[in-house]
């Protein structure tokens, strides 16, 4: 039975009210499962165990025990690919954009889950999410995330798995490269915006397709709180963006990460003290090849 229709028939009338006793109780069952350790798997089973407990919290529990599913199966290390868009009731002016993401990550994921796990699982999981988030049609701002997400993570993996070109000879000694990054905040906040986030990403990008030695990471404060309290929000946003940054990369950044943390002592606007400054609220990223 297609997934909507299976859904439909859970929703529905007084069976629903028979039917769903035993509706929403997978995700437990796949908190306790244990991996096999492969590392496409253990990715996707991460992934699924959160989509599952999102939805579950949101009541949504039949989404829930389906992403649970989906954790045990990747956990026994049945890798399947993306849930079919026939499996959902998609509105019809997006079935196409859908249908062709379906194929373009499938074409990449044989490679790419081998190659790039950690990248490929994340494609994975955020077009089913889109998938799921589409056919509820309620939140448009999930819909958005999930969709650019997908973005993100197909993009990153097709650059990934294209093989660069052959650097030329050097010629006399070679300089260390180097691009920076700037990433804002809000007003007395460490949390990333999707400006924010799209800053990191290209960061990501930068480091999974070129290759790098370190990372440079600068907080930084303006001057409208105490220099104490700035201090330690410019350490929070640097491993704010530090986390985040691992989180996406393919890239193992272990041991690559330098967080320092200036408070409001490097500012870009001089200001007076006392004074906000949304330039100065931010993180700098430095990618050393």
């Amino acid at each position: 039975m297609p997934w909507h229709a299976l859904k439909a028939a859970l929703g529905t009338g007084a069976a629903a009210m028979l039917l769903t006793g035993c509706v929403g109780l997978q995700l437990e069952v796949a908190k306790d499962t244990a991996g096999t350790g492969d590392p496409f798997g253990s990715q996707l089973y991460k992934g699924y165990v959160a989509l599952s407990q999102s939805e579950y919290d949101e009541g949504d529990h039949i989404d829930s025990d389906y992403f649970a599913d989906r954790a045990i199966a990747a956990a026994g290390g049945a890798t399947t690919g993306p849930q079919p868009v026939a499996e959902r009731r998609i509105p019809s002016e997006h079935v196409g954009e859908l249908m062709s993401a379906h194929r373009e990550l499938s074409e990449m994921l044989a490679e790419g889950s081998e190659k790039f796990p950690k990248l490929a699982a994340i494609a994975q999981l955020s077009l089913d999410c889109w998938l799921q988030e589409l056919e509820e049609n309620r939140q448009p701002d999930h819909i958005a995330k999930c969709r650019n997400d997908f973005a993100f993570a197909k993009d990153a993996l097709a650059a990934a798995l294209t093989p660069p070109p052959p650097p030329p000879k050097p010629k006399g000694p070679v300089a260390r490269l180097f691009e920076k990054f700037t990433v804002l905040f809000d007003f007395d906040s460490a949390e990333l915006t999707a400006d924010g986030m799209q800053a990191v990403n290209k960061a990501v990008m930068s480091i999974d397709q070129h290759g790098v030695r370190r990372v440079t990471i600068s907080g930084h404060a303006d001057r409208s709180g105490p220099r104490k309290y700035n201090q330690t929000l410019s350490q929070q946003r640097a491993e704010a963006v530090a986390n985040a940054l691992d989180a996406n990369s393919s890239t193992d950044l272990q041991g690559m990460i330098e967080i320092m943390a200036y408070g409001e002592t490097r500012t870009v606007v001089p200001t007076k003290d006392g004074i906000r400054e949304a330039k100065n609220r931010r993180v700098d990223i430095g990618v050393i090849r």
